[in-house]
């Protein structure tokens, strides 16, 4: 029986040497049906052709510019649904997987016709610790990765069973096509962070089920591009984006008691939380213009804020 065809979507931004590594590894996986998508976020030195001429069997979309996460996803989400997809695999280019990763998460959406979205468990890179065995979003402005930090050893003695969460991280996270015609692609009013909280949380208010496949492993340099790598500061964009999106998370889908306790949250523990650790002075003043952004930025015109900092 042929497995069902899925389209992995890959974004590269100034990323050569890690998507081509990721490429050469969806080459080993024990998967047989699937399409590459590369989206080119508008990078450097003509990476785009490079990559495609290494790797001429991929599909490949070239930005003139960085659309930002979410919109560069969907235009790869546009090609899977015209494709025929049954289901789309957002995958990070920094990640390193198990071969059989994906199969496993395959297999375990075709025996559950109720869960839209599922994800493995996904470890720091070369490390023994969790960064996320998908997450729980607290109603206090906090989307917590559960397990982060954990040793996987207690992890896998714990966690045998596919668990029921509240999202997966976008970094490797696999949807039903037929979800996606459902309840739309992701909200390019993000731009990037928090755009994965969002799409589950529509999957579950449609009656879907979000799923942890926990035999599914998948390693990741965390915010390798975003973030100031090697360090636990936040960088100018990282700030603004995250408090930016946390805001417009709770304008877009809570009211009433829950919107307040979430706004108060990321107005007071967010807030703090960046102001001690952001890189410098420039990310500290970005913090508090996505306070303003957040509150500011029209919810049916999407994503039109212009970055002039790294």
């Amino acid at each position: 029986m042929k497995e069902p065809l899925v389209f992995i979507i890959v974004l590269n931004w100034n990323g050569f040497e890690e998507t081509v590594e990721c490429l050469k590894q969806l080459e080993a996986v024990d998967y047989s049906n699937f399409k590459v998508v590369v989206v080119d976020n508008g990078s450097k030195n003509n990476e785009a052709e490079r990559i495609k001429e290494k790797y001429s069997k991929i599909i490949l979309i070239k930005n003139k510019s960085n659309k930002g996460f979410v919109v560069a996803n969907n235009q790869g989400v546009q090609i899977a649904l015209k494709g025929g997809a049954k289901y789309i695999l957002f995958l990070n280019n920094d990640t390193y997987f198990h071969k059989d990763f994906l199969g496993k998460l395959v297999d375990y959406m075709e025996t559950k016709e109720n869960v839209g979205i599922c994800g493995p468990v996904i470890k720091y890179y070369n490390s023994d610790r969790v960064w996320s065995a998908g997450g729980k979003y607290i109603y206090f402005g906090l989307a917590k990765q559960l397990w982060k930090g954990k040793k996987y050893g207690e992890f896998k003695e714990v966690v045998k069973e596919p668990q029921l969460v509240e999202f997966v991280s976008g970094c490797a996270l696999l949807i039903r096509e037929s979800i996606v015609r459902k309840i739309g692609m992701l909200d390019p009013i993000y731009f990037a962070y928090v755009e994965d909280v969002d799409i589950c949380f529509r999957c579950k208010k449609a009656g879907f089920e979000v799923i942890l496949v926990p035999e599914s492993v998948v390693e990741h340099k965390k915010s390798s591009t975003t973030g100031v790598e090697g360090s636990r500061k936040f960088s100018a964009l990282q700030t603004f984006l995250i408090i930016r999106n946390n805001i417009l998370f709770a304008r877009k889908n809570l009211s009433g008691f829950a919107r307040l306790l979430n706004l108060f949250g990321v107005l007071t523990v967010k807030l703090g939380y960046f102001m001690i650790f952001s890189k410098d002075a420039q990310a500290r003043a970005r913090t508090i213009a996505g306070v303003v952004s957040g509150f500011s930025s029209d919810l049916e015109n999407g994503n039109n804020i212009k970055f002039k900092f790294k």
